[in-house]
């Protein structure tokens, strides 16, 4: 659950730095942070199908996002909006699925791991696309655009400290379960 959690933040924290050459710089690339999900639900993937579900779609979004990045540092997809399309969509699905895995964890193990916590912030964050498309394609409803920025902004912060508070659970979890077992072990 570490490697998802910094790797959410890593994709999530990156700065875009727009070149005179029209070339685009992302530090850090995003296609790293998402690497690291995929490597952290691998770890899982025993635990829970959709965590094997968000492996596969992990290293394909990663393929996708390293491409993107390539592609928009040396200035050759230009203003081709495709390609951020599809790989904002993959990234909902791969959330989606790992929010799955984390719900699996809580059912396997009968413990709160924040897993609805975050399908309700999922939602909301996908909702919050809404005016900012708007706004996006509609210029007298900019002030639209402004509002689901602000609003996907404050979700996405709210969804780091869930999925903190997730893996947190998941380590006491873990400490707790190698405690009964130790016990059994001495005492069985």
């Amino acid at each position: 659950m570490k490697k998802i959690f910094w790797g959410y933040l890593l994709a999530a924290l990156s700065i875009t730095i727009q070149m005179a050459d029209g070339c685009v710089l992302v530090l850090p690339p995003p296609f790293l942070g998402v690497l690291l999900m995929a490597l952290g639900c691998r770890e899982l993937r025993d635990s829970s199908g959709r965590f094997a579900a968000a492996v596969f779609v992990g290293f394909g979004l990663s393929i996708l996002l390293a491409a993107q990045w390539l592609g928009n540092l040396f200035g050759v997809l230009g203003t081709f909006p495709v390609w951020g399309i599809v790989s904002g969509l993959l990234r909902l699905v791969f959330d989606w699925l790992v929010i799955g895995g984390i719900c699996g964890l809580e059912f396997a193990y009968g413990a709160a791991l924040h897993g609805a916590e975050l399908k309700v912030v999922w939602v909301l964050r996908l909702l919050a696309l809404v005016p900012i498309w708007l706004g996006s394609f509609v210029s007298m409803l900019a002030f639209f655009a402004l509002v689901g920025l602000v609003a996907a902004l404050v979700l996405e912060i709210v969804f780091a400290v869930l999925l903190y508070r997730s893996w947190q659970a998941y380590e006491r979890l873990q400490i707790a379960l190698a405690i009964a077992e130790a016990e059994a072990r001495r005492n069985g």
